[in-house]
C-alpha cells in the first residue's frame, strides 16, 4: 500500500513516497538527496535502509525515473513489431542507433498504437548506471523496482485534463526553470521528446523543438498533422500568440505551475503502482530469468482455492440435504413392508378398480336428486281442496355393461286426492296445478315433461272425490351415451 518514487537528474536524487492507509496514494513531501562522493545506487540504498524496514523494502514498489538528459528515447514505425522483448542490440538496430555502443548501454522497448500502423518506442541509458542501481537495490533487499525514463511516467500525473478530447495526437510541453520538454504524445503515450533551454521571454528554442517533433512525426511515424499543443507551466499571452503563429497549431495553456523535480518524483511514486504490462523498464535485460516463485500466480491460485472451497461447501451442504432426505424416505419405506411382495400388475388392476369405483361415486354425487327440495316446493302449489297421498321418485344411474343395455328408470310420480262439490270445476283446478308444476324450476331441470297420467272419480257422501296421478319424466336426449357414467359404475337414487 506504499510506493517510492525517485527522480535522478542534475547530480541529485529527489525521493517521494506515497502515504500509508487511510491516505491512499497521496504523496508525502519529497526529499532531495545530493550525490557528493557516492553513486546513485548507493545513495538510494542508504536512504531506503534508513527510512524503510526490511519488510517494507521487500514489498514496497520502487520506481526510478531518469531525467531526459540521462536517456535516449525515440519511436519508429516498423513492419512487424516483435511479440517478445528483443535484446538491447536488436532494439537499437531496429531504430538505426548504430552510434550507441551496446556494450555500454541497456535498452528496452514497447509497442505503440498509431492508427493502422505499428510503431515501437525504444529507450536506452548507460549500462554502468543501470548495473549500479540494480546491484545496490538487491543488496538492500528491494524486490519490486523498475527504471524508466521520467517523461514516460510523468504523463501519468499530467493526464489529459484541459485539452480537447478529439486530440489523439498532440504536443505536450512541460516548462521547468532551466528550460523544459516538448513531448509528442499519441494515444496517451509519449513517442518522442526534445529538451530545450529557455532564455527569459524568448521561446525560440521551444518553437524549434516543436518543429523537430513535427518533422519526426511526419517522416518516421506517418503522422501527417498534429492538431495542437498543450502547455504545462507559466506562459504569457504574447508567448501563446507567438507560439500559435509560428507553429500553426492550437495552443492550450493548461496549468501555470512549475513542473520541477518534486513533481517528477511524485509522478514516479504513482507510476510505481501501475501494472501496465507494456511499460518500459531499463533493468529488464539485466535481471536474471524469473524464478518459479516470482512467476507463480498467487492471486489466481488464491482465487481458485476460494472458489474450490466455496464449491466444496455448497456440495457438502447439498450432500447433507440428500442424505437427510434419503433417511426420511428409507423410514417411510420400512412402514410399507407389506407392499414388497405385491406385483406391479396387481397394483395396476387394483388402481383401475378403484378408479372405476371412484368414478361411479363421483357420477352419483354429480347427478343425484335431492328429493327434499321437491317436498318444500310442492305443497304451496296444490289447490286448497287437494292433498298429496303418495310421492314416488326414481333416478337410476345408467347401466353401462356391454351385456345388457337397459334404460334407466327416471321419473317422479305424484298421487293426489281432491274433494269437489261440483265435478265440473275439478279439471280446471287440476290443470292449474299441472301448469304450476311445469313452471317449477327443479322440475324444468330434472323432469321437464309433466303430464296427467290418470284421474278417477268416486262419491263420498254429498261430495265428489277425484284421485289423480301426475307423472314427470326427464327429457329424452338424442345421444343417451353422453349421460352415461364411467364403465363399471351403476346404481339408483330413490
Amino acid at each position: 500500500m506504499r510506493a517510492v518514487g525517485v527522480y535522478f537528474a542534475e547530480g541529485r536524487l529527489t525521493i517521494a513516497t506515497t502515504a500509508p492507509p487511510p491516505f491512499g496514494k497521496r504523496a508525502v513531501a519529497p526529499t532531495s538527496v545530493p550525490l557528493e562522493d557516492t553513486t546513485p545506487g548507493k545513495a538510494l540504498a542508504a536512504w531506503l535502509e534508513s527510512n524503510l524496514t526490511p519488510r517494507q523494502r521487500r514489498w514496497v514498489p520502487v520506481c526510478i525515473g531518469l531525467g531526459a538528459e540521462q536517456t535516449f528515447f525515440t519511436s519508429r514505425t516498423v513492419e512487424a513489431a516483435p511479440e517478445q522483448a528483443p535484446s538491447s542490440e536488436a532494439l537499437l538496430a531496429m531504430v538505426g542507433a548504430s552510434w550507441i555502443n551496446t556494450a555500454d548501454a541497456v535498452a528496452d522497448g514497447a509497442r505503440v498504437k498509431l492508427g493502422g500502423t505499428t510503431a515501437f518506442s525504444i529507450t536506452a541509458c548507460r549500462r554502468e548506471l543501470a548495473e549500479d542501481l540494480l546491484q545496490n537495490l538487491k543488496q538492500c533487499g528491494v524486490n519490486n523496482f523498475r527504471l524508466v525514463p521520467a517523461p514516460w511516467a510523468a504523463l501519468a500525473l499530467v493526464g489529459s485534463k484541459g485539452r480537447p478530447r478529439s486530440w489523439k495526437v498532440f504536443v505536450q510541453v512541460i516548462l521547468t526553470r532551466p528550460g523544459g520538454l516538448a513531448i509528442l504524445v499519441t494515444q496517451g503515450r509519449p513517442v518522442l521528446w526534445r529538451r530545450f533551454a529557455s532564455a527569459g521571454q524568448d521561446i525560440t528554442a521551444l518553437i524549434s523543438a516543436i518543429r523537430h517533433l513535427q518533422v519526426h512525426a511526419k517522416q518516421n511515424l506517418s503522422v501527417r498533422e498534429i492538431p495542437g499543443v498543450a502547455v504545462l507551466g507559466q506562459l504569457t499571452k504574447a508567448q501563446v500568440e507567438q507560439l500559435t503563429q509560428e507553429t500553426g497549431m492550437t495552443v492550450v495553456a493548461r496549468d501555470e505551475r512549475n513542473f520541477d523535480e518534486a513533481e517528477y518524483s511524485q509522478a514516479m511514486a504513482r507510476w510505481a503502482h501501475s501494472e501496465d504490462h507494456d511499460s518500459l523498464d531499463l533493468l529488464r535485460s539485466l535481471r536474471p530469468p524469473p524464478t518459479l516463485g516470482q512467476i507463480f500466480p498467487r492471486k489466481l491460485v488464491a482465487l481458485m482455492v476460494a472458489a474450490i472451497l466455496g464449491m466444496g461447501s455448497f456440495l457438502q451442504s447439498t450432500l447433507w440435504g440428500l442424505q437427510s432426505e434419503y433417511r426420511s424416505l428409507r423410514r417411510k419405506n420400512t412402514s410399507f413392508a407389506w407392499a414388497a411382495p405385491i406385483q406391479i400388475n396387481q397394483i395396476e388392476n387394483e388402481r383401475k378398480q378403484l378408479q372405476a369405483e371412484v368414478g361411479a361415486v363421483q357420477q352419483f354425487l354429480a347427478t343425484r336428486i335431492i328429493w327434499s327440495n321437491y317436498l318444500r316446493d310442492l305443497a304451496p302449489r296444490l289447490p286448497r281442496n287437494a292433498c298429496l297421498t303418495n310421492i314416488a321418485g326414481s333416478y337410476e344411474l345408467q347401466d353401462t355393461s356391454k351385456r345388457q343395455q337397459r334404460k334407466a328408470n327416471r321419473s317422479l310420480t305424484l298421487r293426489g286426492m281432491a274433494q269437489f262439490a261440483n265435478r265440473g270445476s275439478a279439471p280446471k283446478d287440476i290443470d292449474a296445478f299441472l301448469e304450476s308444476l311445469r313452471e317449477m324450476t327443479l322440475l324444468k331441470k330434472d323432469f321437464p315433461l309433466v303430464n296427467l297420467a290418470e284421474i278417477k272419480w268416486r262419491k263420498e257422501g254429498d261430495q265428489e272425490v277425484a284421485t289423480f296421478v301426475v307423472l314427470a319424466m326427464p327429457q329424452e336426449r338424442e345421444n343417451p351415451a353422453s349421460d352415461q357414467p364411467k364403465e363399471g359404475s351403476q346404481g339408483s337414487n330413490k
